[in-house]
């Protein structure tokens, strides 16, 4: 199962149209890339985010 994470509704609701249209199973989850709450852990088998780096103060952090 995959978590799309995004701290905008605007764009939550667009994934959400597509996972409709598409009839796939992903879940989406609002929220700070800064706060991974969504992981009891924090960890996770793969994280993808093409473009978000550029918009994070300290970045380095999430990627540890």
């Amino acid at each position: 199962m995959a978590t799309i994470f995004d701290n905008s509704p605007t764009q939550l609701s667009q994934y959400q149209m597509v996972v409709g249209r598409e009839r796939i199973e992903i879940t989406t989850a609002e929220g700070d890339i800064r706060d991974l709450h969504i992981s009891p852990d924090n960890n996770f088998d793969y994280f993808v985010q093409p473009v978000s780096d550029c918009f994070v103060p300290g970045i380095q952090l999430i990627w540890q």
